[in-house]
């Protein structure tokens, strides 16, 4: 009977290994698979021009080699090149980020590849990487898209602006590894060593995640369409350098532009939102910051919303209807994460004989460096825990008895 419960051990022992082993394979894969999309994502977005700025005899491509051909051109002419030098000092920024991210993302390879344990973050070190990598990727996408975005308001106003070719083959190889990075990363299982080894899987399902995010991106496409439709920004801008007394005494005509800007960091917030990793994580419906969305959807109805109402019925001047297709799209997005928050649905379980790594391992063995033989054999929780030597996971609570190796 001893040789058989020991030989009991043993299975779930290996059981239990080959899972760490599996999850641990797959976050390293998805963690790689980031790592690519960062350098991709950086790469395209600076050695090639997204944009290109045309106005006042100044023709510049806007890529990592030529942008501060603007400083150099502007020389000894500050004032009447104020809105190019903002423009190479948000792409500066843009490629400054882009940069940072990459030797971030480098850092997170030590825990992406470790093989052994930790006394405090268990078996999930890889894991927690691959969702720093995960964060980053989206990070340096938004950047570009957010970057660019500004450039353009900067520039709508006098057509000076125009996008590029790769500017569309940015988006697309950012949202293929948007989407791509997101499911593989939220179906990547995390582990729990307080009682045993026990392995936290996802249990809501994948679609909903999916169908939100696609809302969530339209939104924010939309929203920052409208705002460049009819941004008066770039000729508040113009209007303030050119005579700021007489720009800030006329305050009533500041009030369309500073509306504008609010709605400016709004849309920020959507495309920071909708490009990132949240709506693929492994809690589901009940992750961390999930309401984001709508919080930012929300913000954004009342400005647009507010704002027309004051400037139609109350102001009595003339006001864009794009604001009031802004203040719809943004009740829209708000409808749909009210009626959609509890998406992605559990999956509901169907009785089996089969017995996942939590119901399986209830006492449970640890060895630090699972690429080596061997089993420990402990025995169940104590009242009173024994400090535990070196290598086991912090606060495991358990006393090895009668070590012996296979």
């Amino acid at each position: 009977m001893a040789t058989n419960a020991r030989m009991d051990q043993a299975r779930k022992y290996a059981y239990v290994k080959q899972r760490i082993a599996s999850v641990q394979g797959r976050a390293k894969g998805v963690g790689f698979l980031y790592l690519i999309a960062i350098l991709a994502i950086t790469a395209l977005a600076l050695v090639f021009s997204l944009v290109s700025v045309e106005k006042a005899g100044l023709s510049v491509k806007l890529t990592v080699m030529k942008f501060w051909e603007i400083f150099k051109t502007a020389k000894g002419a500050y004032k009447a090149n104020a809105l190019h030098l903002a423009v190479a000092g948000i792409y500066g920024l843009m490629a400054f980020i882009l940069v940072i991210n990459v030797f971030r993302a480098f850092g997170k390879l030590g825990w992406l590849f470790k093989r052994k344990a930790s006394r405090l973050y268990g078996f999930n070190r890889n894991m927690y990487a691959m969702d720093d990598l995960g964060n980053i990727f989206s990070g340096s996408f938004a950047s570009v898209i957010v970057c660019h975005f500004i450039i353009a308001l900067l520039a709508t106003s006098v057509k000076a602006v125009k996008i590029e070719t790769f500017a569309y083959v940015v988006l697309g190889v950012g949202l293929f590894f948007h989407f791509i990075g997101g499911v593989l990363a939220g179906r990547v299982s995390l582990f729990e060593t307080e009682n045993g080894i026990t392995e936290l899987r996802r249990e809501a399902g994948m679609g909903g995640a999916i169908l939100r995010n696609i809302i969530q991106l339209a939104v924010a496409v939309a929203v920052g369409y409208f705002l460049l439709n009819f941004s008066q920004i770039r000729q508040t801008v113009d209007k303030i350098i050119d005579a700021p007394k007489v720009a800030f005494k006329d305050w009533k005509a500041l009030l369309v532009p500073a509306v504008q800007l609010v709605l400016l960091i709004w849309t920020i917030g959507l495309v920071t939102y909708a490009t990132g990793t949240t709506e693929y994580d492994l809690e589901g419906a009940q992750a961390s910051g999930r309401k984001g969305f709508l919080v930012w959807s929300l913000l954004t109805l009342l400005t647009a919303g507010g704002a027309f109402a004051y400037f139609k019925f109350v102001a009595k001047t003339t006001v864009s209807n794009n604001l009031l297709i802004i203040a719809i799209i943004a009740l829209v997005a708000v409808l749909f994460e009210l009626i959609l928050i509890k998406l992605p649905l559990v999956k509901h379980r169907k009785e089996s004989d089969e017995v996942d790594t939590t119901e399986y391992v209830k006492q449970t063995y640890v060895d630090v460096d699972y690429n080596k033989p061997g089993v420990y054999l402990v025995q169940p929780p104590m009242q009173n825990p024994v400090p535990q030597p070196y290598g086991y996971p912090y606060g495991y609570g358990f006393e090895p008895t009668n070590a012996k190796k296979r």
